[in-house]
Parts: C-alpha cells; structure tokens; sequence
C-alpha cells in the first residue's frame, strides 16, 4: 500500500487521498493532528484491502469513469475516437457531474442540446453519432460497475438509427451496365459479376482476389483460405449472371 495513499489539509483538518480498487477516493479523517490522520489513513487502507468497509462511492465523477476507461483501453491495445468524442462533446456538459446523479433524464438534455448543435457543414449530428457518444458513458458505466467502483448502472435512452442501404442495382439495369463494364474490359466486367451476384465489399475482390484464383471456361472461382495447420480451399461454381 506505500505510495497509494497521501494526507492534505482543509482548513484545521486532514484530508486522506487513497486508492481502491484503481479509483483515486479522496476522505476526510476528522482528526487535526496529522499523526492521528496518518494512522486513520493506515487503518483505512487496512480495512478496504480486506474488504471490510467500502468508501462512499457517490462522490466519483463521470470524468473519473471515463479516465479509467481510457486507461482500460491503453492496457488492452485499443483504439477508437472515444477520447475526441469526450473532450469535443461529452465532457463539456458531463464532467463535473457526479456519476450517481446521472440518470436518463439528464441523458435526454444532452441530446437535446446535442441536436442544436451544427458542425462546419451547418449540419446536426445524426442519431448514428449521439447514440456512439452516449455508447462510450455506458462502457464507462459497465466497467465501473464490473470492477465494483460503482453499483448502478442507468438506463441509457439510444436513438432510432436508419440504416437501411440505398441505391441498390435494379435487374433491369444490370444489363446496361454490363455492357459498359465490358467495354473498359474483361476485368472490369468481373468485377462487376462478382459484385452484382455475390454482394461482395469492394475491397473483398479489387483488393484480395486474384487473376488466377478465377476460371473463366469452367465458370468458376476458387477462393482460398489459410489457417495455421493447414490450406483449405473451397470453390464458387457456376457464377450466376456469367461473365
């Protein structure tokens, strides 16, 4: 326990600084003289190690949750935008805000105000975006929880997201545009084969398969995949559409 716990006055009395559990707690000892204060300081830190008494939790903030989270993530190697999320959106409106008072209703005021406001296009942020930034509150909240610092998780209210692809190719147009791609060239009307009748990413063909991996007479691809042990390969006969 040396190194984790510090002493500091307010006023006449001695303030104590200790960890638990990761999380900084900061607690008055009630004692004025310091050696008194040390020794609360000491038997404290006893008793928490030993699970008998646990510090009153309602005084962590939402930035403190969020700063473990962060530290989580260095620990784990990953890697995401949450920190510019928190400091350009988040921490602005939450974060001298004590974590037990959060509760859906001032998640709905963040959402509101969110939804006033315009980025360098004059436009608001979609639901897409609000719901990542209340998604990173609530992975705080769960870490929290799961490592004992906290007891309650609220409820957190998400946006309806429309995610529903557009601009898909109709048959009827299908034709035209093979007609096209085979006019740039026979790869170019692969390429469109593959997309069209499998569903394929662009990077999944342009990026990955190769030239010889396709058999134009027996109207077939192979597709390999490698593990560790050994090569399988698996085959996507008959293309529909041809090429």
């Amino acid at each position: 326990m040396k190194g984790d716990g510090s002493l500091y006055q307010r006023g006449n009395v001695w303030w104590a600084s200790y960890l638990v559990r990761g999380q900084r707690v900061r607690e008055s000892t009630g004692k004025e003289n310091k050696r008194e204060a040390n020794d609360w300081l000491k038997d404290r830190q006893s008793k928490v190690a030993q699970g008998i008494v646990t510090p009153r939790l309602d005084k962590i903030t939402i930035t403190e949750l969020v700063e473990q989270l962060f530290k989580h993530y260095e620990l784990n190697g990953h890697k995401s935008d949450d920190k510019h999320r928190w400091t350009k959106h988040l921490e602005p409106f939450f974060g001298k805000e004590k974590a037990a008072n959060l509760n859906p209703i001032v998640l709905k005021h963040y959402i509101a105000k969110r939804k006033t406001q315009k980025n360098r296009w004059n436009q608001e942020p979609s639901n897409a975006t609000i719901n990542r930034e209340l998604a990173l509150l609530r992975t705080a909240y769960n870490l929290a929880r799961k490592e004992d610092r906290l007891r309650h998780v609220p409820y957190f209210p998400m946006l309806p997201e429309n995610n529903v692809r557009e601009g898909f190719l109709r048959d009827e147009d299908y034709g035209k545009l093979a007609d096209g791609a085979a006019k740039v060239g026979l790869w170019m009307r692969t390429l469109l084969a593959l997309y069209h009748n499998f569903g394929w990413r662009k990077s999944e063909a342009a990026e990955h398969l190769k030239v010889n991996q396709i058999d134009l007479e027996g109207r077939s691809i192979v597709l390999s995949r490698y593990s560790t042990k050994n090569k399988k390969t698996e085959t996507a006969e008959d293309v529909p559409g041809g090429f």
